[in-house]
């Protein structure tokens, strides 16, 4: 399904029983919020690659091939980061991953910016967290 992403609709979207819900953003073409049956929400961007077929009815034809690549994971990452994250990513020509660690540039960069995070910075991002989980509260 598609549609047009908040940072409320994200919080409340419930696990489904089995295998995984994947939303589509209607703002950033290209983002995918999933969600897996254990409660595990992540943001993806989808992209397409040129692949030749090795069996089927295509087999040996050149087509083309839905590839997803992790951004991160929600909370850690919110609405407003995933777009950013999925927008630098789309639009990078050299999409390219780090394969001594089987993660992006842009995710380690990501890695990298929570590292650096002063003690005011993690808990200001805490304290975002919590009045997310608990409204109200």
């Amino acid at each position: 399904m598609r549609k047009r992403l908040t940072e409320e609709a994200v919080k409340r979207l419930k696990p489904p029983a089995a295998g995984k819900a994947v939303v589509y953003d209607a703002v950033v073409s290209g983002l995918l919020f999933v969600v897996n049956s254990g409660g595990s929400k992540s943001w993806m961007a989808l992209t397409y690659r040129q692949a030749v077929a090795k069996s089927g009815k295509n087999a040996g034809k050149e087509i083309t091939m839905p590839s997803t690549h992790r951004l991160g994971r929600y909370p850690i990452m919110d609405l407003k980061h995933a777009r950013e994250a999925a927008r630098a990513f789309l639009t990078n020509p050299n999409r390219r991953r780090d394969d001594r660690r089987g993660r992006s540039q842009f995710q380690a960069r990501g890695h990298r910016e929570q590292a650096t995070l002063g003690v005011e910075d993690r808990a200001a991002q805490w304290c975002r967290q919590q009045a997310l989980a608990h409204p109200g509260g």
